[in-house]
């Protein structure tokens, strides 16, 4: 006869996800963080060093403001992505408390989860894209 502890009982009876899942889930976090993180740089840098960017002559200054724009709209969804992951470690800790056995979990994300992460990345690149053009047509 096997002896399990409480311990062993108690772990074999939570629910688990599938251990692709959870890595595919920190890899998405984990690129919204590296999102997050090139975004305020460049927003940082870029107004830090603006009067070397923009001289009395420059042209398309409104290429610069909009860059800074998509960089703080990225960096605030980005934000808002990692407070989601806040919101759905929540309901799995409440569903795994109320979970009777072995069971298998699905716990959708908030609504807005997916259309959050599409403009986060399509607010990144605008900023990027943005930034480079100003460059390019101020450059000397």
């Amino acid at each position: 006869m096997v002896h399990r502890d409480r311990q062993t009982r108690m772990t074999h009876l939570q629910p688990t996800f599938p251990d692709y899942v959870d890595r595919m889930n920190q890899a998405y976090y984990d690129l919204a963080d590296r999102v997050m993180t090139l975004s305020t740089g460049s927003l940082a840098l870029s107004i830090t060093f603006r009067r070397s960017f923009s001289s009395a002559a420059s042209h398309n200054i409104w290429l610069l403001k909009t860059s800074w724009s998509s960089f703080v709209i990225a960096v605030l969804l980005a934000l808002l992505l990692l407070g989601a992951k806040a919101i759905i470690a929540q309901k799995t800790a409440t569903a795994i408390e109320r979970a009777k056995g072995p069971t298998k979990l699905f716990i959708p994300p908030p609504w807005w989860f997916r259309p959050t992460g599409y403009g986060m990345f399509v607010s990144f690149l605008v900023g990027v894209s943005t930034f480079v053009a100003f460059a390019l047509t101020n450059g000397e």
